[in-house]
């Protein structure tokens, strides 16, 4: 009888460890759909990943893009034969976006996942989003209390379709940026050794808010990309001239037809106009809105995508020479 009681007594034990082991219910669920099923080697593989709510708290959303995409993901991307696809990384800069949703409430980020995995192999991919349940370590309120291990919520495929790069690909819907940038100066001409200034104005082309937040440091917002090139071609060389080390950043939002005030700033503190010559100038800025107000938030296939400017020329003269009278 007391080996009969003991063996009852495991099996109570064994089935409270099993009840107490059970996976938790999920928080959130993820929805992944891509823009275009359908692109040509070189093209823009843009995601969309919507992630909701599915429970009685709130819930942490933050984004984090670094090369155009929400990197608060992780992606898994196969070839049609099953080997995973190379990864790369273009380098592009960097912004985080604080979010909460509330029960039932939906946020939707993604990107160019063409910024961070290689499709120049024609073919069949299949990619899957996943994202860890954290929480956020501000709101005690919105951390999930699973500790070991860390649940991960995945989301569900979707195959993209890579053609050679004379093949064409399904026609898709067109799709308007939300803004523009128009890239000015009220010195085209400097010597050698002089301040290279520009002004980015961007101005709202859509029919909903945007996000014009800046984020400066020494002298140059850094939510803008700038691309400089010598009358060459050639790249030119990036260097950084510390004023400070801060960053000043600064909320914006304009509405559809206004024009946000000038940005951009001294573009000499980042690259090297020592040469004398012709330099060309472009700036470009992702749409990826104000995670806290998903009305600003791009949409369609303007996810993600990079906004470009005109292109500015500016001559830098030998330093021993006179610039022409602005």
């Amino acid at each position: 009888m007391r080996k009969v009681l003991l063996g009852f007594g495991w099996l109570m034990l064994a089935i409270a460890g099993i009840a107490h082991t059970q996976t938790p219910t999920k928080p959130f669920t993820i929805t992944l759909e891509a823009e275009t099923p359908q692109v040509k080697v070189g093209g823009q593989v843009i995601l969309d990943v919507i992630m909701t709510n599915t429970s009685d708290h709130e819930i942490d959303c933050t984004m984090y893009y670094h090369s155009q995409i929400d990197q608060r993901y992780g992606y898994q991307v196969f070839y049609e034969d099953g080997t995973p696809a190379a990864k790369i990384d273009k380098r592009l800069s960097s912004d985080s976006f604080a979010c909460v949703l509330d029960p039932g409430e939906s946020s939707q980020s993604g990107g160019l996942i063409s910024q961070i995995f290689d499709f120049s192999r024609p073919g069949k991919y299949t990619i899957q989003a996943s994202r860890l349940v954290l929480g956020d370590d501000q709101r005690p309120d919105t951390l999930e209390m699973h500790k070991d291990p860390w649940i991960e919520i995945k989301s569900n495929t979707i195959d993209i379709t890579v053609l050679p790069a004379d093949d064409t690909p399904a026609a898709k819907p067109a799709s308007r940026l939300p803004f523009s940038i128009t890239l000015s100066t009220d010195k085209p001409v400097v010597n050698a050794g002089g301040d290279v200034l520009v002004d980015a104005v961007m101005t709202n082309i859509s029919d909903h808010d945007v996000d014009c937040a800046s984020n400066w440091s020494n002298a140059l917002d850094r939510n803008y990309d700038y691309d400089v090139t010598r009358e060459d071609g050639q790249p030119v060389p990036k260097i950084e001239k510390r004023f400070h080390g801060s960053f000043d950043a600064a909320p914006c939002i304009i509405k559809p037809g206004e024009a946000a005030h000038a940005a951009g700033g001294l573009v000499s503190v980042l690259y090297d106009f020592s040469r004398p010559g012709k330099y060309s100038i472009q700036v470009s800025r992702p749409v990826l809105g104000d995670g806290n107000r998903p009305g600003t938030v791009g949409t369609g296939a303007t996810k993600g995508v990079a906004v470009r400017s005109n292109t500015l020329i500016v001559t830098v003269l030998p330093a021993d020479d006179t610039p022409a009278r602005q």
